[in-house]
């Protein structure tokens, strides 16, 4: 539509103009008739479009047309026919749009009933006043007054049916909006009517019924409504009068008059266009319905889904409708909901019983404020009150008027304020807590500035030491100039408004000259249009103190609590980057592993502060044996490790660990006592091919674990082949625990005879292992079992099957003593010696037929809490001890006289010494056990010459081979009681 009047009007003008002269071309009496006069159809839509101002637009268009044509009738009937064809429009479009509005894109039923009854009435006014005029100008036969007052009517209503519904219905901006397939069905179904329309109407050839057509315009009436419809009836309504017009088609067939068969045609056209219009507005109502019951649906979901209270009063108050959130919300059912007055629902001031209503309608008074809504308070069924967000809207027309009642639940939002005041009330507290300051100033800087005495103090000063106007400059100068750079930017963005608020840590010279670490917040109080601070507030807080302490917890997160030296972490960042700088090829990296010999004793022996200060000389030590870019850390108790990276050579990292070694060894006064230190090393080199960090520490691990397993105190290197020990260790040491749950371990036993008597006083169990039926020997075994904690394990398999053998024995009147060996990790363990009372008692064996030999080994501190925690308990229980493998360790002869032993066993490398220069120690030991009190037995006898030569030196009892080899019970049970020295050495001969 145009927005100019004149526009408009000029538009209409020249459509009427263009329709009237096609209308006065057509007439058939003196140019006064036509069979159709469209120019009524678009001066109608226009009116009903432009506004009926418009209408003499149509008249000065309707006496241009009679100019055009050539009409020979008077000026003043031209006239009068301009008059009444201009004045009958505007009627029909009053009534159209003041009197029986209706929707002018013909949507409806209702809507086209009441534009084909105005537009019956206005032709009808046409018809009769133009007649008039016609006659009275003296154009027409007065008795042919009926006949053209008909032929007006029909053609004016004709063609206001066939082209004003066109021009309404395509007018509006929505009429267009189709896709591409459906403008491609709509020109079909047009082409198929023109087609039919012709073959009935037009060709003389060709007499078809009238009906034929029909299916096509009912086609496009259901399909594309009036927009469709209605040029198809164009199509229809013009051929039909042009028939009329050349006395052709089915209407010849009925009459041979020609006016007859324009009035038949005419009829034909003004039927079929109600018609189709009719049914494309009912349609188009079916559509609408359809639309609407969907709304409807998608509006009753939102509602029903909706999470806040919805509730719908009428204009008393009582409600009629309420949302599932609603019945939730105050827990009514619906049944206690609706029907009742809405007051139920609210927490009525002075409430009794509900005598109050809530007045709805008073929200309305104020349109805004019940757009905006109000806060109140509900009440739920169980007498609950809460806080309410309710809007109301009215709705209805006449008498039915309701009131939708949306609500919000604020619980949870004033809950939150509530939140927040305690908040800001804690903050304002922690504030004066923290020793923080606070400040405000404009920006710039000017002297409307607030800085607090607390400010001033933090920083040592008794009043500003510049003019305000001075201050940003001045604070900028106090920061330190590595922070500088960040404040600045992050203090840019605050102002400029990229962001909210202003938060930075620095440090800040203190008057005295030192650095504060303060932590310094802004808000912004005032903007400007661009966003730019102009004023704000802020607090700055003294965080030294914080700041030290991260320092300390970070150095102490990288860094051994004791020693200050590199902790594990630290460790495994320095040796991941030695082992990223080999990957590239520059050189190798090393690692040395130090384990520190004996130094449980040492802690067990002078005490924990005795250790700490151990740990701190060898810490010493360490670091200044190293190069300068090494690394040394401690990774856990007397555990050290050395990241060499740069490691020019395999010889170059072994030259170091020896240097490491030997600046350990020195001995070191600590609390008064010297104390002796040795330490085992292990290394592994890195060379980045196919390696990782992980294999590195393995084959480190594995080096100190050979050194340790060669006796301690040295240096060993990696190399494959301790992979594959360490590989068959593992596989023996799996195979191992699974001997035990499968019982594929037996208990052999080997007796001990006394030289004097002859009899065996004891017999020593030993271990063996049966695989696949081979024998597998305990020097196979045993150490695997050392080096892990499986050998806790085995010895208690061990000790629990010698009680058993022990009882069993007892019950067949043997009298035998069964010696056990005990491993230096079993004896120091907590809970052996209640292991061995639970074994004890479980078989009810005597403690003094049970014989426990521990190696010189555990016993070289024999001042230390476990070995003294253990011969105590022994001495308690009367458990006999017996030293196995004596003159192999290093035992103090000064304690040997003091400790609760009763039996001395001579190692079988000593006796395997007799008849050579060695022999004299085994002298030596016998003499010395006779001295102390102590037994003496002799071990791995295998020849005679040996057993004499014990017989000769006095030794007590003897064991090996020669006298008897081990056995399981079943073989040695038959020697116990009748077995002697004498009767052995004849069966030897």
């Amino acid at each position: 539509m145009v927005s100019s009047r004149w526009t408009r009007a000029a538009v209409l003008g020249i459509a009427y103009w263009l329709t009237a002269v096609l209308g006065l071309q057509w007439a058939v009496v003196n140019g006064a008739g036509s069979p159709v006069w469209p120019a009524a159809g678009v001066g109608l839509a226009g009116l009903l479009l432009g506004g009926i101002r418009l209408w003499p637009a149509i008249l000065i268009a309707r006496l241009a047309a009679a100019i055009t044509t050539g009409s020979d009738q008077a000026l003043g009937v031209e006239l009068a026919i301009g008059l009444v064809n201009a004045g009958s429009l505007v009627l029909t479009a009053m009534f159209l749009t003041r009197w029986t509005p209706i929707d002018c894109r013909l949507t409806a039923i209702r809507d086209v009933v009441r534009f084909a009854g105005a537009v019956a009435a206005g032709s009808t006014v046409s018809a009769i006043v133009g007649t008039g005029a016609v006659i009275l100008g003296n154009d027409v036969a007065r008795d042919a007054m009926l006949q053209v007052g008909i032929g007006w009517w029909l053609g004016n209503t004709g063609g206001a049916l066939l082209v004003a519904p066109i021009i309404l219905s395509w007018s509006y901006p929505t009429a267009a909006h189709m896709g591409t397939g459906r403008w491609l069905g709509l020109g079909g179904l047009l082409a198929a009517t023109a087609i039919i329309s012709n073959e009935i109407f037009l060709d003389p050839r060709i007499f078809l019924r009238t009906w034929y057509v029909y299916p096509a315009l009912i086609w496009v009436a259901v399909a594309y409504q009036v927009r469709g419809s209605s040029i198809a009836m164009l199509f229809v309504g013009t051929a039909a009068i042009a028939s009329g017009t050349l006395g052709t088609g089915t209407f010849a067939t009925i009459t041979e008059s020609r006016m007859e068969h324009i009035l038949l045609a005419q009829q034909f056209t003004i039927i079929t266009s109600i018609a189709v219009l009719i049914l494309a507005a009912a349609a188009d109502e079916r559509r609408g319905l359809e639309a609407l019951r969907h709304r409807e649906a998608r509006e009753s979901s939102i509602v029903e889904t909706a999470v806040d209270p919805i509730v719908v009063t009428n204009e008393r108050g009582t409600v009629v409708f309420c949302n599932p959130a609603a019945e939730r919300s105050f827990g009514y059912g619906p049944a206690e909901i609706l029907q009742k007055d809405v007051s139920l629902l609210m927490a009525v001031p002075d409430d009794a019983g509900h005598d109050q209503s809530f007045d709805l309608s008073g929200l309305l008074q104020d349109t805004e404020a019940a757009m905006r809504g109000c806060h109140v308070e509900g009440r739920r069924k169980d007498g609950t009150i809460f806080p309410l967000d309710l809007s109301v809207t009215r709705w209805g027309s006449g008498q039915n008027q309701f009131f939708t009642c949306m609500m919000r639940d604020q619980t949870e939002r004033v809950r939150a304020e509530t939140a927040v005041r305690s908040s800001e009330r804690r903050l304002a507290v922690a504030i004066a807590a923290s020793c923080g300051a606070v400040y405000e100033q404009t920006v710039p800087s000017s002297d409307d500035i607030y800085i607090g005495q607390e400010l001033l103090d933090m920083f040592g000063y008794v009043t500003l030491p510049v003019p305000p106007e001075q201050i940003d400059l001045w604070v900028l100068e106090q920061i330190h100039p590595d922070d500088r750079a960040h404040l600045g930017t992050v203090r840019q963005a605050f102002m400029e408004g990229d962001n909210p608020r202003f938060e930075a840590e620095v440090r800040m010279r203190h008057a005295d000259g030192r650095w504060l670490w303060v932590r310094s917040f802004a808000q912004a109080i005032e903007r400007d249009r661009d966003g730019h601070v102009t004023r704000l507030s802020g607090m700055v807080i003294d965080i030294t103190d914080r700041k030290l302490t991260e320092s300390r917890v970070e150095h102490l997160a990288h860094h051994d609590s004791l020693t200050g030296i590199a902790n594990r972490t630290s460790f495994m960042e320095h040796l991941a980057k030695a082992a990223r700088y080999a990957d590239i090829g520059a050189s190798q990296a090393g690692l040395i592993l130090i384990d520190l010999d004996y130094f449980k004793t040492v802690n067990d022996t002078h005490g924990h502060p005795a250790g700490d200060a151990l740990l701190l000389v060898v810490t010493e030590r360490l670091t200044g044996s190293i190069r300068s870019g090494d690394t040394v850390a401690r990774l856990g108790g007397d555990e050290f490790a050395v990241v060499v990276p740069n490691a020019h050579s395999r010889d170059a990292v072994h030259d170091l660990a020896d240097r490491l070694r030997n600046a350990l060894v020195q001995p070191t006064m600590i609390g008064g006592v010297e104390i002796e230190v040795s330490a085992s090393l292990g290394f592994a080199m890195y060379t980045g091919k196919g390696e990782t960090v992980e294999d590195l520490m393995r084959h480190a691990d594995l080096a100190l674990y050979e050194a340790k397993a060669k006796g301690r105190s040295r240096v060993q290197g990696f190399c494959s082949k301790l992979e594959e020990v360490a590989s068959h260790r593992i596989r023996t040491e799996t195979a191992l625990r699974r001997a035990i749950r499968n019982g594929e371990l037996a208990l052999y036993y080997q007796p001990q005879f006394n030289f004097q008597t002859g009899r065996i006083d004891c017999v020593e169990a030993l271990v063996r292992w049966s695989r696949d039926g081979k024998l597998i020997g305990p020097s196979e075994f045993i150490p695997v079992a050392e080096g892990s904690s499986l050998i806790r394990t085995l010895g208690a398999w061990v000790m629990r099957e010698a009680c058993r053998q022990q009882a069993e024995w007892r019950s067949q009147g043997v009298q035998v003593n069964i010696a056990v060996n005990v491993s230096a990790s079993e004896a120091g363990a907590e809970d052996f010696i209640a292991h061995l009372d639970r074994t004890l008692a479980e078989f009810a064996v005597p403690s003094d037929t049970i014989e426990l030999e521990i190696t010189e080994g555990f016993l070289m501190d024999p001042e230390s809490k476990p070995v003294q925690s253990f011969l105590t308990a022994c001495r308690a229980r009367g458990v006999r001890l017996a030293i196995d493998d004596f003159g192999m360790g290093y035992s103090s002869l000064s304690y040997l006289a003091r400790l609760p032993i009763s039996k001395i066993k001579i190692d079988r490398s000593f006796v395997m010494q007799i008849d050579q220069p060695g022999e004299a120690l085994i002298e030596a030991i016998v003499t010395l056990g006779r001295r102390l009190g102590k037994r003496v037995v002799a071990e791995g006898v295998e020849t005679k010459a040996q057993m004499d030569f014990l017989r000769y030196l006095g030794c007590d009892d003897a064991q090996g081979f020669l006298l008897c080899r081990p056995g399981v019970a079943s073989d040695i049970t038959p020697l116990l009681p009748v077995s002697s020295v004498d009767n052995s050495l004849r069966a030897i001969r």
